[in-house]
């Protein structure tokens, strides 16, 4: 229950093995070494650490507080329920084993390196690290807090039950190995990349991306929410009943391999691409994509849905009982290969070309095409419907016992290739020209013709 206090100590040594309801008080180390064993409900202070280094082994209910570091090193073992704060942390090492209900703030840290090893029920808060290091192993209901990360690297292996949190990270890497029920909360990342291995019932949130990577290997009934990218990569292998969403993604890349019972949201695409593989009883939602190519592999049990697709690319290999819906497409192009008993709605196209290899069971429908082409190759036991088809250029192959009704399709081309049994329905299709290639038995009926 004492007070010891030092103003300078150069190229010495201090050793305390036990400070019990007491403060120490030190002014300048400078190529000296401070060891303490045990701190209990004490208080350490420290103002200028030089080319120093500073050891503890136990602190139980305390308080250690730095003020600069300077090339020197700062060792921690265990810290229970106490609080550990620096103000700038020069060329130095902060190294910590076990942090337990404790709290831990950091103000700068420059050319430094922080190692934490455990963190259980504790905050570790920091403002500016520069050119720095950040390592955490397991992280367990624990929060973390950045402000500022410039130029370094922050590595996290496992979060549990935990929040990380980051304002601005530039020219940086942040990696993740597992997080589990967590949240990770990111407000600017320029010119950085972000990796995740795998997250569990978590959260993502990103605010801004300029210039940056996101990579994600598994995610499981988790979020992934992101308001602006910018020359970006996002990347993704594996989402599992979790959900994805995006506000707006400029001349960027969002690559997604596996989506199962999952939900993507996107509001708009400026000359970028989405790139999706497989995707199972989920929903694909795009507002706007503007001189973008959204390309996807295989879609079973799920929906796309698009607003308005201008000057971009649509395209669809695989498509088993999905629907995917069309509002507005505008001198892009949309081409699908296989669709098994699927629907396609599209409301209007203009100048666009639509391309179908194989419709099977399936349904398509279209309300508006203007100055567009339309073309089917082998669309068995499928229903089409067109309306207001003007001056479009709609061609079938192979549409053997299919139903094609065409409303309004004034000056418009239809040709048949091998249209057995097809019933064919035209309403007010005025100077239509109608070929039909080996439609044995088929059935024209043409209104106002």
């Amino acid at each position: 229950m004492g007070t010891l206090r030092l103003r300078a100590v150069t190229m010495g040594t201090l050793r305390l093995r036990a400070v019990t309801l007491g403060t120490l008080r030190l002014r300048a180390v400078t190529k000296g070494t401070l060891l303490l064993r045990a701190v209990t409900l004490g208080t350490l202070r420290l103002r200028a650490v030089t080319m120093g280094t500073l050891r503890l082994r136990a602190v139980t209910l305390g308080t250690l507080r730095l003020r600069a570091v300077t090339m020197g090193t700062l060792r921690l073992r265990a810290v229970t329920m106490g609080t550990l704060r620096l103000r700038a942390v020069t060329m130095g090492t902060l190294r910590l084993r076990a942090v337990t209900m404790g709290t831990l703030r950091l103000q700068a840290v420059t050319m430094g390196t922080l190692r934490l090893q455990a963190v259980t029920m504790g905050t570790l808060r920091l403002r500016a690290v520069t050119l720095g290091t950040l390592r955490l192993r397991a992280v367990t209901l624990g929060t973390l807090r950045l402000r500022a990360v410039t130029l370094s690297t922050l590595r996290l292996q496992a979060v549990t039950m935990g929040t990380l949190r980051l304002h601005a990270v530039t020219m940086g890497t942040l990696r993740l190995h597992a997080v589990t029920m967590g949240t990770l909360r990111l407000h600017a990342v320029t010119m950085g990349t972000l990796r995740l291995h795998a997250v569990t019932m978590g959260t993502l949130r990103l605010h801004a991306v300029t210039m940056g990577t996101l990579r994600l290997h598994a995610v499981t009934m988790g979020t992934l929410r992101l308001r602006a990218v910018t020359m970006g990569t996002l990347r993704l292998r594996a989402v599992t009943m979790g959900t994805l969403r995006l506000r707006a993604v400029t001349m960027g890349t969002l690559r997604l391999r596996a989506v199962t019972m999952g939900t993507l949201l996107l509001r708009a695409v400026t000359m970028g691409t989405l790139r999706l593989q497989a995707v199972t009883m989920g929903t694909l939602r795009l507002q706007a994509v503007t001189m973008g190519t959204l390309r996807l592999q295989a879609v079973a049990l799920g929906t796309l849905r698009l607003q308005a697709v201008t000057l971009g690319t649509l395209r669809l290999q695989a498509v088993a009982l999905g629907t995917l819906r069309l509002q507005a497409v505008t001198l892009g192009t949309l081409r699908l290969q296989a669709v098994a008993l699927g629907t396609l709605r599209l409301q209007a196209v203009t100048l666009g070309t639509l391309r179908l290899q194989a419709l099977t069971m399936g349904t398509l429908r279209l309300q508006a095409v203007t100055l567009g082409t339309f073309t089917l190759a082998g669309g068995d036991y499928g229903y089409i419907t067109l309306a207001g088809g003007d001056s479009g250029y709609i061609t079938l192959a192979g549409g053997d016992y299919g139903y094609i009704t065409l409303a309004g399709g004034d000056s418009g081309y239809i040709t048949l290739a091998g249209g057995d049994y097809g019933y064919i329905t035209l309403a007010g299709g005025d100077s239509g020209y109608i070929t039909l290639a080996g439609g044995d038995y088929g059935y024209i009926y043409a209104c106002r013709r």
